[in-house]
């Protein structure tokens, strides 16, 4: 008796299955880890350049304060404005940059742009009440604003309420302008010339805030 030729193929499903998509499964296991490596790459080299970006940048802001602080030991005013302009850009809400700035304005006789920087200085960096309590010397004096400079007096002790000076000032001013007020125009001649004359002996300098590091 003639024996039928076995089948090409088992008729056992699970095992024909198995043998189906064995390859597939792990074609398809390593297309999937192909794919996260390639994205491993991707995040590896993108955080490279962030972190390269920012320790350059830390490394920038060190020397262009540096060049600062040199420039106003030499009284090199040009350079001052040049390096500080630089520094605001890479530190556009740090007070630094800003008071650099003013100062070169202060000494180059550009009183009225001084202190339009000053008064745009941020209000949580702890630089900010000393510089202003020095602009309201340029108030107070060479530029005759008594009550602009009381304004930026209370401005620097509503930031920092352990500042005595700017309060004294405060006081001082409310006096002044109270005596004013009660005796007219004489008083107001006898105070611009007392401004004039502490205008004369208390010239600003806001970069002494800086120390040299």
């Amino acid at each position: 008796m003639t024996e039928s030729p076995k089948p090409a193929f088992s008729n056992d499903e699970p095992a024909l299955e198995a043998r189906v998509r064995g390859p597939s499964m792990v074609a398809a296991v390593c297309r999937s880890v192909s794919r996260f490596a390639k994205w491993l790459v991707v995040f590896g080299t993108l955080a490279s350049f962030v972190a390269a970006f920012f320790a350059g940048r830390h490394i920038r802001i060190q020397t262009l304060e540096k060049a600062c602080q040199a420039a106003v030991a030499a009284d090199d005013w040009a350079t001052v404005r040049q390096a500080a302009t630089q520094l605001r850009f890479w530190q556009p809400s740090k007070a630094a940059p800003v008071i650099f700035l003013a100062e070169a304005n202060n000494q180059q006789g550009r009183l009225e742009e001084a202190v339009l920087l000053l008064r745009k200085l941020p209000d949580d960096d702890p630089m900010t009440p000393p510089a202003l309590l020095e602009c309201s010397h340029l108030l107070f004096g060479p530029l005759n604003r008594p009550l602009d400079g009381a304004e930026l007096l209370e401005r620097a002790f509503r930031s920092d309420p352990s500042m005595r000076e700017a309060r004294r000032r405060v006081i001082y001013f409310l006096r002044v302008y109270s005596a004013t007020s009660q005796n007219g125009g004489a008083c107001v001649r006898r105070d611009r010339a007392r401004q004039r004359h502490a205008g004369d002996l208390c010239v600003p300098v806001f970069a002494r805030l800086f120390v040299v590091r």
